[in-house]
């Protein structure tokens, strides 16, 4: 793949983040990067391109590959 020099993370959008994040702990052994942290307000509008966003995410590491893992 010409023009790609590495990938930062992946993201997988899920409707519970607690749940999911004990998945990928407790099976694949992910480490939690930080806890939970929201987004919401007008430069999060102005990024996705929708009104009134709100959003849940955690990120989640095994060695250099990142989960983001998201609750719109």
């Amino acid at each position: 793949m010409s023009g790609v020099a590495a990938h930062s993370h992946v993201a997988v959008v899920t409707n519970d983040i607690a749940t999911a994040g004990a998945f990928y702990v407790n099976v694949f052994g992910f480490t939690p990067a930080a806890g939970t942290f929201r987004g919401a307000g007008p430069e999060l509008e102005r990024i996705m391109g929708v009104a009134n966003p709100r959003i849940e995410g955690l990120f989640l590491s095994l060695g250099a590959f990142v989960i983001e893992l998201l609750h719109y």
